[in-house]
């Protein structure tokens, strides 16, 4: 059983340092980005700063060579989505995430979708930009971790992160792709 003291205390967002100061560095920074098309800044930091991460099973980011690599086959296979999406991670079955190039605004694609042809009627727009997405992934990893000790949280715990989601941007918990409960 958990008290109300510590729900107060579980489920909050980290900064954009703290964030950062989790994610797995690269031995040497990558210093030019001039193969890069103008992505928003703080995702640019990350494939400067970061190697690949698993944040979550359903969130794994990319870092600059797989990245780049990732996108040169998109823009050669679907070069009309690669004209308004960068791939930037998986979720370890076949789905992907995506910045809207435009926007700034992460996308979830469902592989069970088929092939990326229909490219604006199939993209689901989170409705965040890059950090709020990290939020949201390391909110994640944390309730995962409490499903180690408890496997069915009960509903306090449900709607204390359902309204940490909230927090982040209204209504995201029921926008994430993936259902916990």
């Amino acid at each position: 059983m958990v008290s109300k003291a510590s729900l107060t205390n579980m489920f909050t967002p980290l900064s954009a340092e703290q964030i950062m100061a989790k994610l797995p560095k690269r031995a040497a920074a990558v210093k030019r980005l001039d193969k890069l098309p103008p992505l928003p800044a703080a995702y640019l930091s990350f494939l400067q700063q970061c190697e690949s991460v698993e944040i979550t099973p359903d969130i794994r980011l990319w870092d600059y060579p797989t990245a780049l690599g990732e996108n040169r086959r998109l823009g050669s296979d679907y070069p009309d989505v690669a004209a308004r999406y960068w791939l930037i991670g998986d979720a370890g079955q076949g789905d992907t995430w995506f910045i809207g190039k435009e926007s700034g605004n992460i996308l979830f694609y469902d592989h069970d979708q088929g092939e990326y042809d229909e490219a604006d009627a199939r993209f689901a727009d989170m409705g965040i930009g890059f950090i709020p997405f990290l939020q949201t992934a390391f909110l994640f990893q944390e309730l995962e971790g409490l499903f180690e000790t408890q496997p069915e949280p009960g509903q306090p715990i449900r709607d204390a992160f359902k309204t940490r989601m909230d927090t982040i941007a209204p209504g995201l918990y029921e926008q994430y792709p993936f259902a916990y409960w």
